[in-house]
């Protein structure tokens, strides 16, 4: 497997996985990273999002004002 090649065939021929590459990818679980374990993708989710409060308990925002550089824009013809 560490060739990519299975003897039976199948995964070359039909270009899908047979019983024997699934068997041996069952047994790599060692030299996949744990980003990928879905214990991993549930923490990544977990609590991380939360409503926001209804929009009259909004404070007001006193950060930096964002504007659009204007020379940057696109004043041509659409489609």
């Amino acid at each position: 497997m560490n060739d990519r090649i299975c003897t039976c065939g199948k995964w070359h021929t039909f270009h899908h996985l047979c019983s024997h590459v699934l068997a041996w990818c069952a047994e790599i679980t060692q030299f996949v990273n744990d980003y990928y374990t879905v214990q991993s993708y549930r923490l990544a989710y977990d609590n991380s999002f939360r409503p926001l409060p209804d929009k009259l308990e909004w404070t007001d925002y006193t950060g930096p004002k964002v504007e659009a550089d204007s020379s940057r824009w696109k004043l041509g013809h659409g489609r």
